[in-house]
């Protein structure tokens, strides 16, 4: 009997290393190798996955490419855990590459997003937020993601409001686009709800925390900032 549970628990540990590997290597599918040089602006990022010691491959992407307009910045969150919301994050982050090529601005970009989610068979849903990255200011669409806080050296905080529908909702949705100013003071935080909502030993974390952390650490560099 020793030796039988001794064999399966030693098949059952290796499969279970190689389910880890492939929603590791599936979840780094979905993110860019690091982030692109973009004249005027230094950027940095952190993705860090929800969980315990068990890896489960969620529906969270960002991304950023070049267009003949300029840099668009995409981020979003797909619903569900699992591979099917891996590859709609997936279908969503080359979508929006494809599409950039095509359409000029944020919201045409959404749209056509929007479109692509809608064809599924099965009903899929994403949150997202898309920005054209210029000299001195951004132009923002959102698509019922949060929107992007900025924040200066002195701690003074804006928030970006006015989201429209989820993508993959309903036909005739409508995503307006809004100019955010951003002075060499200023920090621009994008970020998905799993920020938000991570739970502690209390309670989540919430919007007024993260907004609490922001002012406190406003004269930060972009990577400290987020450490």
């Amino acid at each position: 009997t020793g030796l039988v549970l001794a064999a399966v628990t030693s098949e059952r540990r290796r499969a279970e290393q190689a389910e880890r590997e492939i929603a590791e290597t599936l979840q780094r599918s979905l993110l860019p190798d690091a982030a692109p040089s973009v004249a005027g602006w230094e950027i940095a990022t952190l993705y860090r996955p929800a969980g315990t010691a068990e890896v489960e491959v969620g529906g969270d992407f960002y991304d950023f490419f070049a267009t003949p307009d300029g840099w668009i910045v995409i981020i979003g969150d797909v619903a569900g855990k699992g591979v099917r919301a891996a590859a709609m994050a997936g279908l969503m982050r080359h979508g929006a590459r494809f599409v950039s090529q095509a359409e000029s601005g944020p919201a045409a970009i959404l749209a056509r997003l929007d479109e692509a989610l809608r064809q599924q068979p099965a009903v899929s849903l994403c949150s997202a937020l898309c920005m054209s990255v210029q000299s001195d200011h951004l132009l923002v669409s959102s698509a019922g993601h949060p929107g992007p806080i900025v924040v200066r050296r002195d701690g003074r905080i804006r928030e970006v409001g006015g989201a429209g529908p989820l993508l993959g909702v309903a036909s005739g949705g409508s995503w307006p686009e809004r100019t955010v100013r951003v002075g060499p003071d200023e920090t621009v935080l994008l970020y998905t709800d799993g920020v938000t909502d991570t739970r502690g030993t209390v309670d989540r974390f919430g919007e007024p925390r993260l907004t609490e952390l922001l002012i406190e650490h406003a004269d930060e560099a972009p990577d400290a900032l987020l450490a």
